[in-house]
């Protein structure tokens, strides 16, 4: 490979996941010779190499590369760093990060780009952005049409991520999964918050990276895919009996006030798997994504994104 492969938000869970992910894939010498990665500063990223962490350079950097080989997008302020930001401050952040972004593909206009989204995009499909109330929503579908408006013939490739599952969590109590998992590891019990049913569509972030690697390493596509990146629909009553069932706990605590309504956050995984079927991957068993989170959990109990 004469040019390296991007990742921006090299620092988060997906970013360090995607680190992880092509070490295994591709070896310790091809991630440091292929691999240019790129985060809010200059830093070290640990990413659980025994070879070791890999170095960042800040994303405005970004800006000056040759021509890569291909872009993995993974930078962008997620919806709780609303609060903590403030709202100016977040929202002006992702702006820049996706000019930093637009920059680099108008330079490069043949470049594959793969760009992380997500399922809150979905939401404007058929509505009217709603910034104020809904920032993080409305950045992200912002972002998915400045990046498709300025891909003519290059593959372009916005995954929506519903729900994710993996080792490199952060913040776990902030996810159904994460905080199930933090209830078992204190031996119980298992409690679901909400009064209503709740569903989620999932993925394994490493079947995720893996599936991106795979794609822009295929020269023979120049689709325009958005795509749901999940591979199953869950219940959070089903996932709790299992995490319960592996812990040999008692049975997860819920009182839903009405089975009439429920909280559903999915998308059909159909399209995703004929995606990895025509790749040869094998999507991660739910129960293995459990699993693998729980490593995530119970190791880094204080993981953070560096």
């Amino acid at each position: 490979m004469t040019y390296p492969i991007v990742i921006t938000g090299a620092s988060g869970w997906f970013g360090r996941t995607a680190l992880s992910t092509y070490e295994y894939l591709y070896g310790p010498e091809a991630i440091r010779r292929n691999i240019k990665a790129y985060a809010s500063s200059q830093k070290s990223i640990d990413f659980g190499s025994p070879h070791g962490p890999i170095i960042a350079e800040p994303l405005e950097a970004v800006v000056d590369l040759p021509q890569p080989f291909a872009i993995l997008h993974l930078a962008f302020l997620t919806r709780d760093k609303v609060s903590s930001t403030g709202f100016d401050k977040y929202v002006s952040t992702n702006k820049w990060i996706t000019s930093q972004i637009i920059h680099l593909i108008t330079k490069y206009p043949n470049t594959p780009l793969i760009s992380i989204s997500s399922g809150a995009a979905s939401v404007y499909d058929h509505s009217q952005l709603d910034l104020e109330n809904d920032p993080y929503g409305t950045l992200k579908k912002t972002e998915e049409n400045l990046i498709l408006s300025h891909s003519i013939s290059r593959l372009t490739v916005l995954l929506r991520v519903y729900g994710a599952t993996g080792r490199f969590i952060v913040a776990p109590h902030r996810f159904a999964i994460g905080s199930f998992l933090l209830q078992a590891i204190s031996n119980g019990p298992v409690t679901i918050e909400s009064k209503i049913p709740v569903w989620r569509s999932y993925i394994d972030v490493a079947c995720l990276m893996t599936y991106s690697f795979s794609l822009m390493h295929d020269r023979t596509r120049t689709d325009k895919l958005k795509i749901n990146a999940c591979t199953d629909i869950v219940s959070l009553l089903d996932l709790a009996r299992m995490i319960t069932s592996e812990f040999n706990l008692p049975s997860p605590i819920h009182s839903f006030e009405s089975a009439k309504s429920s909280d559903i956050y999915t998308a059909d995984p159909a399209p995703f798997l004929a995606e990895l079927f025509r790749y040869n991957i094998t999507p991660t068993l739910i129960q293995d994504q459990i699993t693998t989170t729980y490593k995530g959990v119970s190791e880094f109990p204080n993981n953070k994104c560096a």
